[in-house]
Protein backbone atom coordinates (compact mmCIF):
# COMPACT_ATOMS: atom_id res chain seq x y z
CA UNK A 1 0.00 0.00 0.00
CA UNK A 2 1.58 3.58 -1.34
CA UNK A 3 1.17 6.35 1.04
CA UNK A 4 -0.20 9.57 -0.43
CA UNK A 5 1.27 12.55 0.81
CA UNK A 6 -1.37 15.66 1.06
CA UNK A 7 -0.27 19.36 0.27
CA UNK A 8 -1.68 21.64 2.96
CA UNK A 9 -0.91 24.44 0.51
CA UNK A 10 -3.01 22.70 -2.34
CA UNK A 11 -6.09 22.85 -0.35
CA UNK A 12 -5.68 26.75 0.40
CA UNK A 13 -5.05 26.81 -2.90
CA UNK A 14 -8.72 25.39 -3.01
CA UNK A 15 -9.80 27.67 -0.88
CA UNK A 16 -8.97 30.68 -2.43
CA UNK A 17 -10.60 29.81 -5.62
CA UNK A 18 -13.91 29.45 -4.20
CA UNK A 19 -13.64 32.98 -2.74
CA UNK A 20 -12.20 34.06 -6.36
CA UNK A 21 -15.75 32.56 -7.89
CA UNK A 22 -17.59 34.44 -5.64
CA UNK A 23 -16.01 37.66 -5.76
CA UNK A 24 -16.86 37.39 -9.61
CA UNK A 25 -20.14 36.77 -9.22
CA UNK A 26 -20.44 39.84 -7.21
CA UNK A 27 -18.25 41.67 -9.31
CA UNK A 28 -20.84 40.58 -12.70
CA UNK A 29 -23.74 42.10 -10.47
CA UNK A 30 -22.48 45.43 -9.93
CA UNK A 31 -21.42 45.60 -13.56
CA UNK A 32 -25.33 44.58 -14.46
CA UNK A 33 -27.08 46.84 -12.27
CA UNK A 34 -24.92 49.77 -13.72
CA UNK A 35 -25.83 48.86 -17.12
CA UNK A 36 -29.60 49.11 -15.96
CA UNK A 37 -28.77 52.29 -14.76
CA UNK A 38 -26.78 53.76 -17.57
CA UNK A 39 -29.82 52.57 -19.76
CA UNK A 40 -32.20 54.34 -17.58
CA UNK A 41 -30.49 57.51 -17.69
CA UNK A 42 -30.36 57.47 -21.71
CA UNK A 43 -33.53 56.62 -21.61
CA UNK A 44 -34.72 59.68 -19.74
CA UNK A 45 -32.33 61.63 -21.79
CA UNK A 46 -34.23 60.55 -24.90
CA UNK A 47 -37.15 61.45 -23.22
CA UNK A 48 -36.24 65.58 -22.72
CA UNK A 49 -35.06 65.46 -25.83
CA UNK A 50 -38.57 64.65 -27.49
CA UNK A 51 -39.87 66.58 -24.99
CA UNK A 52 -38.02 69.80 -25.42
CA UNK A 53 -38.46 68.94 -29.38
CA UNK A 54 -42.07 69.02 -29.13
CA UNK A 55 -42.57 72.29 -26.91
CA UNK A 56 -40.08 74.10 -29.27
CA UNK A 57 -42.58 73.17 -32.20
CA UNK A 58 -45.44 74.05 -30.65
CA UNK A 59 -43.75 77.23 -29.11
CA UNK A 60 -42.89 78.39 -32.72
CA UNK A 61 -46.32 77.56 -33.99
CA UNK A 62 -47.86 80.25 -31.42
CA UNK A 63 -45.03 82.35 -32.02
CA UNK A 64 -43.82 82.62 -27.93
CA UNK A 65 -40.53 80.50 -28.43
CA UNK A 66 -37.87 82.15 -26.48
CA UNK A 67 -39.21 84.59 -25.71
CA UNK A 68 -39.89 86.51 -22.06
CA UNK A 69 -42.81 88.59 -20.32
CA UNK A 70 -41.65 91.64 -22.23
CA UNK A 71 -41.03 90.08 -25.47
CA UNK A 72 -44.36 88.35 -25.68
CA UNK A 73 -45.42 91.96 -25.19
CA UNK A 74 -44.32 93.32 -28.09
CA UNK A 75 -46.01 90.48 -30.38
CA UNK A 76 -48.70 92.46 -29.53
CA UNK A 77 -47.56 96.01 -30.52
CA UNK A 78 -47.97 97.21 -34.61
CA UNK A 79 -51.63 96.47 -36.93
CA UNK A 80 -53.22 93.31 -37.26
CA UNK A 81 -51.60 91.39 -40.13
CA UNK A 82 -51.37 87.44 -41.44
CA UNK A 83 -49.22 85.64 -42.92
CA UNK A 84 -49.21 82.06 -44.31
CA UNK A 85 -46.49 79.25 -43.92
CA UNK A 86 -46.15 75.37 -43.72
CA UNK A 87 -47.43 73.83 -40.40
CA UNK A 88 -45.59 71.03 -38.41
CA UNK A 89 -49.51 69.59 -38.69
CA UNK A 90 -50.35 67.17 -41.32
CA UNK A 91 -53.95 67.71 -41.24
CA UNK A 92 -53.39 71.26 -42.69
CA UNK A 93 -50.87 73.12 -44.51
CA UNK A 94 -51.77 76.67 -43.76
CA UNK A 95 -50.76 78.38 -40.48
CA UNK A 96 -51.49 81.91 -38.97
CA UNK A 97 -49.01 84.08 -37.85
CA UNK A 98 -51.03 87.11 -35.79
CA UNK A 99 -49.88 89.67 -34.21
CA UNK A 100 -52.83 92.04 -32.31
CA UNK A 101 -52.07 95.48 -31.00
CA UNK A 102 -52.13 95.96 -27.67
CA UNK A 103 -54.65 98.49 -27.45
CA UNK A 104 -57.17 96.25 -29.00
CA UNK A 105 -58.07 93.54 -26.77
CA UNK A 106 -58.23 93.51 -22.35
CA UNK A 107 -56.29 90.66 -21.24
CA UNK A 108 -58.42 87.95 -20.79
CA UNK A 109 -59.58 88.87 -24.86
CA UNK A 110 -56.59 88.41 -25.56
CA UNK A 111 -55.98 84.37 -24.01
CA UNK A 112 -59.37 83.64 -25.36
CA UNK A 113 -58.33 84.59 -28.54
CA UNK A 114 -54.98 82.46 -28.68
CA UNK A 115 -56.64 79.40 -27.44
CA UNK A 116 -59.02 79.39 -30.12
CA UNK A 117 -56.04 80.23 -33.04
CA UNK A 118 -54.61 76.93 -31.20
CA UNK A 119 -58.12 74.86 -31.39
CA UNK A 120 -58.25 75.64 -35.00
CA UNK A 121 -56.15 72.81 -36.54
CA UNK A 122 -58.35 72.30 -39.96
CA UNK A 123 -58.74 74.20 -43.11
CA UNK A 124 -62.27 74.12 -42.72
CA UNK A 125 -61.84 76.35 -39.74
CA UNK A 126 -59.53 79.00 -41.24
CA UNK A 127 -62.01 81.06 -42.42
CA UNK A 128 -64.09 80.81 -39.36
CA UNK A 129 -61.19 82.14 -37.73
CA UNK A 130 -60.75 84.83 -39.87
CA UNK A 131 -63.88 86.12 -39.74
CA UNK A 132 -64.07 86.32 -35.91
CA UNK A 133 -60.83 88.07 -35.57
CA UNK A 134 -62.07 90.94 -38.59
CA UNK A 135 -65.85 90.84 -36.30
CA UNK A 136 -63.55 91.62 -32.94
CA UNK A 137 -61.29 94.26 -34.83
CA UNK A 138 -64.79 96.15 -35.46
CA UNK A 139 -65.40 96.35 -31.47
CA UNK A 140 -61.86 97.48 -30.46
CA UNK A 141 -62.97 100.64 -29.17
CA UNK A 142 -66.03 99.98 -27.53
CA UNK A 143 -64.25 96.73 -25.59
CA UNK A 144 -61.11 98.59 -25.08
CA UNK A 145 -62.87 101.44 -23.33
CA UNK A 146 -65.13 98.85 -21.27
CA UNK A 147 -62.98 96.56 -20.06
CA UNK A 148 -59.68 98.07 -19.35
CA UNK A 149 -59.97 101.50 -18.79
CA UNK A 150 -60.54 101.25 -15.02
CA UNK A 151 -56.96 99.11 -15.14
CA UNK A 152 -55.33 101.77 -17.40
CA UNK A 153 -56.36 105.19 -16.30
CA UNK A 154 -55.99 107.51 -13.57
CA UNK A 155 -58.66 108.27 -11.33
CA UNK A 156 -59.76 111.76 -12.26
CA UNK A 157 -59.08 114.83 -10.05
CA UNK A 158 -60.83 115.80 -6.84
CA UNK A 159 -60.98 119.13 -8.54
CA UNK A 160 -61.68 119.08 -12.39
CA UNK A 161 -59.24 121.25 -14.29
CA UNK A 162 -61.23 122.73 -16.89
CA UNK A 163 -64.24 124.24 -14.94
CA UNK A 164 -65.24 127.54 -15.78
CA UNK A 165 -67.03 128.65 -12.72
CA UNK A 166 -70.20 131.30 -14.04
CA UNK A 167 -71.50 131.02 -17.30
CA UNK A 168 -73.75 132.45 -19.53
CA UNK A 169 -77.08 130.83 -20.05
CA UNK A 170 -79.30 132.74 -22.58
CA UNK A 171 -82.68 130.72 -23.68
CA UNK A 172 -83.41 134.30 -25.70
CA UNK A 173 -81.16 132.87 -29.08
CA UNK A 174 -82.54 130.43 -31.49
CA UNK A 175 -82.59 126.70 -29.81
CA UNK A 176 -80.27 124.29 -31.37
CA UNK A 177 -81.44 121.14 -33.21
CA UNK A 178 -80.56 117.65 -31.19
CA UNK A 179 -78.44 117.11 -34.22
CA UNK A 180 -76.46 120.11 -33.99
CA UNK A 181 -76.27 119.16 -30.24
CA UNK A 182 -74.85 115.65 -30.90
CA UNK A 183 -72.41 117.31 -32.91
CA UNK A 184 -71.27 119.69 -30.47
CA UNK A 185 -70.84 116.88 -27.76
CA UNK A 186 -69.17 113.67 -29.65
CA UNK A 187 -68.19 111.73 -26.93
CA UNK A 188 -71.73 111.34 -25.63
CA UNK A 189 -72.28 107.90 -25.94
CA UNK A 190 -76.14 106.69 -26.99
CA UNK A 191 -78.61 106.81 -24.74
CA UNK A 192 -76.85 110.22 -23.10
CA UNK A 193 -73.90 108.16 -21.27
CA UNK A 194 -70.28 109.63 -20.75
CA UNK A 195 -67.07 108.52 -19.40
CA UNK A 196 -63.74 110.68 -19.26
CA UNK A 197 -61.37 109.77 -21.99
CA UNK A 198 -58.59 110.62 -19.96
CA UNK A 199 -58.78 109.53 -16.47
CA UNK A 200 -61.93 107.13 -14.38
CA UNK A 201 -64.14 109.36 -13.17
CA UNK A 202 -64.86 109.27 -9.17
CA UNK A 203 -68.07 109.62 -9.77
CA UNK A 204 -71.48 107.36 -11.49
CA UNK A 205 -74.09 109.47 -11.42
CA UNK A 206 -77.73 108.86 -13.05
CA UNK A 207 -79.26 112.36 -13.96
CA UNK A 208 -83.21 111.85 -13.46
CA UNK A 209 -85.53 114.29 -14.98
CA UNK A 210 -89.48 113.95 -14.27
CA UNK A 211 -91.39 114.41 -17.76
CA UNK A 212 -94.21 115.80 -20.21
CA UNK A 213 -94.50 117.88 -22.81
CA UNK A 214 -91.60 120.20 -22.24
CA UNK A 215 -89.68 119.56 -25.65
CA UNK A 216 -88.53 122.94 -26.19
CA UNK A 217 -87.05 122.90 -22.00
CA UNK A 218 -85.12 119.36 -23.24
CA UNK A 219 -83.61 121.01 -25.91
CA UNK A 220 -82.23 123.85 -24.00
CA UNK A 221 -81.53 121.46 -21.29
CA UNK A 222 -79.27 119.11 -22.78
CA UNK A 223 -77.73 121.78 -25.07
CA UNK A 224 -76.06 123.53 -21.58
CA UNK A 225 -76.06 120.98 -19.55
CA UNK A 226 -74.17 117.82 -21.36
CA UNK A 227 -71.05 120.13 -21.74
CA UNK A 228 -71.39 120.94 -18.07
CA UNK A 229 -71.60 117.68 -17.07
CA UNK A 230 -68.52 116.63 -19.04
CA UNK A 231 -66.33 119.54 -18.07
CA UNK A 232 -67.24 117.98 -14.16
CA UNK A 233 -65.12 114.65 -15.39
CA UNK A 234 -68.50 112.40 -14.20
CA UNK A 235 -69.49 109.34 -15.72
CA UNK A 236 -73.06 109.71 -16.08
CA UNK A 237 -76.30 108.80 -18.07
CA UNK A 238 -79.84 111.30 -18.59
CA UNK A 239 -82.88 109.75 -18.04
CA UNK A 240 -86.16 111.23 -19.49
CA UNK A 241 -88.77 109.71 -17.18
CA UNK A 242 -91.29 110.57 -19.42
CA UNK A 243 -95.57 110.35 -17.90
CA UNK A 244 -97.88 108.93 -20.71
CA UNK A 245 -101.39 110.31 -20.64
CA UNK A 246 -103.03 113.17 -19.90
CA UNK A 247 -103.69 112.77 -16.15
CA UNK A 248 -102.71 114.57 -13.25
CA UNK A 249 -99.40 114.81 -12.90
CA UNK A 250 -97.00 113.04 -10.52
CA UNK A 251 -93.37 114.10 -10.45
CA UNK A 252 -92.55 112.18 -7.12
CA UNK A 253 -93.51 108.83 -8.19
CA UNK A 254 -91.66 109.35 -11.98
CA UNK A 255 -88.37 110.30 -9.77
CA UNK A 256 -89.18 106.78 -8.11
CA UNK A 257 -89.52 105.06 -11.65
CA UNK A 258 -86.09 106.86 -12.75
CA UNK A 259 -84.25 105.21 -9.61
CA UNK A 260 -85.49 102.05 -10.31
CA UNK A 261 -85.34 101.43 -13.97
CA UNK A 262 -81.55 103.21 -14.05
CA UNK A 263 -80.32 100.83 -11.48
CA UNK A 264 -81.08 98.28 -13.79
CA UNK A 265 -78.88 99.73 -16.25
CA UNK A 266 -75.63 100.43 -14.45
CA UNK A 267 -74.27 100.49 -10.79
CA UNK A 268 -74.74 104.50 -10.17
CA UNK A 269 -73.51 105.98 -6.85
CA UNK A 270 -75.82 108.57 -6.70
CA UNK A 271 -78.67 110.42 -8.33
CA UNK A 272 -79.53 113.91 -9.70
CA UNK A 273 -83.51 114.72 -9.30
CA UNK A 274 -83.46 117.22 -11.77
CA UNK A 275 -86.15 119.45 -12.84
CA UNK A 276 -85.69 120.10 -16.88
CA UNK A 277 -86.12 123.89 -16.77
CA UNK A 278 -83.57 124.55 -14.43
CA UNK A 279 -80.00 125.11 -16.54
CA UNK A 280 -77.03 125.14 -13.64
CA UNK A 281 -75.31 128.84 -14.11
CA UNK A 282 -71.78 127.75 -12.26
CA UNK A 283 -70.29 124.68 -13.19
CA UNK A 284 -68.13 124.10 -10.00
CA UNK A 285 -71.08 123.00 -8.39
CA UNK A 286 -69.83 119.54 -9.02
CA UNK A 287 -72.64 116.76 -9.14
CA UNK A 288 -70.56 114.53 -7.10
CA UNK A 289 -72.07 111.85 -4.79
CA UNK A 290 -72.61 113.57 -1.47
CA UNK A 291 -71.99 111.95 2.06
CA UNK A 292 -75.32 113.79 3.04
CA UNK A 293 -78.58 114.74 0.79
CA UNK A 294 -78.01 117.77 -1.19
CA UNK A 295 -79.93 120.15 -2.28
CA UNK A 296 -78.65 121.87 -5.65
CA UNK A 297 -81.19 124.28 -6.51
CA UNK A 298 -80.35 126.77 -3.64
CA UNK A 299 -80.27 129.94 -6.10
CA UNK A 300 -82.48 129.87 -8.75
CA UNK A 301 -83.79 133.29 -11.00
CA UNK A 302 -87.40 132.22 -10.58
CA UNK A 303 -87.26 133.17 -6.50
CA UNK A 304 -84.74 136.29 -7.20
CA UNK A 305 -81.67 133.54 -6.12
CA UNK A 306 -82.70 132.84 -3.05
CA UNK A 307 -83.93 130.04 -0.65
CA UNK A 308 -88.15 130.51 -0.85
CA UNK A 309 -87.92 129.09 2.77
CA UNK A 310 -85.60 126.81 4.76
CA UNK A 311 -86.90 124.03 4.38
CA UNK A 312 -87.07 124.13 0.79
CA UNK A 313 -85.47 120.84 -1.06
CA UNK A 314 -87.24 121.18 -4.81
CA UNK A 315 -85.84 122.14 -8.06
CA UNK A 316 -82.68 119.89 -8.51
CA UNK A 317 -81.70 116.99 -5.38
CA UNK A 318 -78.96 114.55 -4.92
CA UNK A 319 -78.88 111.52 -3.37
CA UNK A 320 -76.64 108.14 -3.10
CA UNK A 321 -78.35 104.86 -3.71
CA UNK A 322 -78.32 104.50 0.02
CA UNK A 323 -79.39 107.22 1.16
CA UNK A 324 -82.28 107.67 -1.05
CA UNK A 325 -82.99 103.62 -0.25
CA UNK A 326 -83.02 104.28 3.39
CA UNK A 327 -86.04 106.97 3.53
CA UNK A 328 -87.66 104.55 1.24
CA UNK A 329 -87.93 107.23 -1.97
CA UNK A 330 -90.29 109.36 -2.72
CA UNK A 331 -94.14 109.40 -2.10
CA UNK A 332 -96.28 108.13 -4.50
CA UNK A 333 -99.35 109.83 -3.43
CA UNK A 334 -98.63 113.39 -4.55
CA UNK A 335 -100.91 114.12 -7.52
CA UNK A 336 -100.82 117.25 -8.84
CA UNK A 337 -98.51 120.10 -8.63
CA UNK A 338 -96.38 120.75 -4.79
CA UNK A 339 -95.74 118.74 -1.50
CA UNK A 340 -93.71 116.25 -2.78
CA UNK A 341 -89.89 117.85 -1.91
CA UNK A 342 -91.38 118.86 1.60
CA UNK A 343 -92.66 115.50 2.04
CA UNK A 344 -88.52 114.54 1.00
CA UNK A 345 -87.47 116.75 3.58
CA UNK A 346 -89.19 115.74 6.53
CA UNK A 347 -87.96 111.97 4.60
CA UNK A 348 -84.49 112.80 5.14
CA UNK A 349 -84.87 114.39 8.59
CA UNK A 350 -87.18 111.77 9.96
CA UNK A 351 -83.92 109.98 9.09
CA UNK A 352 -81.48 111.50 11.06
CA UNK A 353 -79.87 112.80 8.41
CA UNK A 354 -78.31 115.95 7.38
CA UNK A 355 -79.10 118.17 4.27
CA UNK A 356 -76.05 119.83 3.06
CA UNK A 357 -76.03 122.60 0.07
CA UNK A 358 -73.57 124.73 -1.89
CA UNK A 359 -72.92 128.64 -1.38
CA UNK A 360 -75.72 130.08 -3.14
CA UNK A 361 -72.81 132.02 -5.54
CA UNK A 362 -72.11 128.72 -6.89
CA UNK A 363 -75.21 126.63 -6.85
CA UNK A 364 -77.18 128.79 -9.23
CA UNK A 365 -79.80 128.24 -11.81
CA UNK A 366 -81.54 130.21 -14.33
CA UNK A 367 -85.08 128.98 -15.32
CA UNK A 368 -87.33 128.97 -17.89
CA UNK A 369 -90.12 130.48 -18.40
CA UNK A 370 -93.33 128.91 -18.42
CA UNK A 371 -97.12 128.35 -17.58
CA UNK A 372 -98.51 125.53 -15.57
CA UNK A 373 -99.23 122.42 -17.46
CA UNK A 374 -102.65 120.94 -18.11
CA UNK A 375 -102.67 118.03 -15.23
CA UNK A 376 -100.36 119.68 -12.76
CA UNK A 377 -102.75 122.25 -11.18
CA UNK A 378 -102.38 122.54 -6.74
CA UNK A 379 -103.23 119.05 -5.43
CA UNK A 380 -105.44 120.11 -3.08
CA UNK A 381 -104.44 117.11 -0.52
CA UNK A 382 -101.09 117.86 0.01
CA UNK A 383 -101.09 119.42 3.36
CA UNK A 384 -102.99 116.56 4.92
CA UNK A 385 -99.94 114.16 3.14
CA UNK A 386 -97.49 116.57 4.82
CA UNK A 387 -99.02 116.07 8.37
CA UNK A 388 -98.78 112.03 8.07
CA UNK A 389 -95.18 111.77 6.74
CA UNK A 390 -93.48 110.25 9.82
CA UNK A 391 -96.18 107.24 9.78
CA UNK A 392 -96.85 106.88 6.41
CA UNK A 393 -92.74 106.83 4.86
CA UNK A 394 -92.05 103.42 5.50
CA UNK A 395 -94.91 101.90 3.66
CA UNK A 396 -95.65 104.59 0.99
CA UNK A 397 -92.36 104.83 -1.56
CA UNK A 398 -89.92 102.69 -3.10
CA UNK A 399 -91.84 99.43 -1.58
CA UNK A 400 -95.37 100.27 -3.08
CA UNK A 401 -93.82 101.63 -6.53
CA UNK A 402 -96.67 100.26 -9.50
CA UNK A 403 -95.93 101.49 -12.93
CA UNK A 404 -95.28 100.32 -16.03
CA UNK A 405 -93.15 100.78 -19.13
CA UNK A 406 -94.09 101.30 -22.43
CA UNK A 407 -91.37 102.42 -24.01
CA UNK A 408 -87.33 102.19 -23.35
CA UNK A 409 -85.60 103.95 -25.76
CA UNK A 410 -81.78 105.09 -25.91
CA UNK A 411 -81.84 108.34 -28.23
CA UNK A 412 -78.47 109.94 -29.15
CA UNK A 413 -78.45 112.19 -26.27
CA UNK A 414 -80.71 110.93 -23.37
CA UNK A 415 -82.87 107.49 -22.36
CA UNK A 416 -85.94 108.15 -22.78
CA UNK A 417 -88.60 105.84 -20.50
CA UNK A 418 -92.57 106.59 -20.87
CA UNK A 419 -94.81 105.30 -18.29
CA UNK A 420 -98.28 104.79 -17.51
CA UNK A 421 -98.37 105.15 -13.59
CA UNK A 422 -101.83 104.12 -13.12
CA UNK A 423 -102.67 107.91 -11.78
CA UNK A 424 -105.82 109.17 -11.77
CA UNK A 425 -107.65 111.63 -14.01
CA UNK A 426 -108.29 115.16 -14.14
Amino acid sequence: MQLVNVNPSGLKKEQTSEKFCATNLFGCMFQTRGLIISMFFLYLLVMYFLYAKQVIQYSRFVGFAKSSENDAKRIFDGPLNFSISQTPFSKIDKNISIKVPSSSFGKDKTSTYIQNVNGDKTEDNLSTTLNSVNNTKGKISEENHSLSRNDELPQCPLQPPNLQGPLDISFAIQPQTMDEIKENNPLVKEGGSYQPPHCTSRWKVAIIIPFRKRELHLVYFLRYMHPILQRQELDYRIYVINQNGTGKFNRAKLLNVGFTESIKDDDFQCFVFHDVDLILENDKAIYSCPENPRHLGVANSKYSYHLPYNAYFGGVTEMTKEQFTKVNGHSNNYWGWGGEDDDMYKRIKASRMTIIRYSSDISRYRSMFHKRDEGNEDNPQRMDLLRKVNLAMEKDGLNSLTYKVIANENYPLYTNITVDLFGPEK
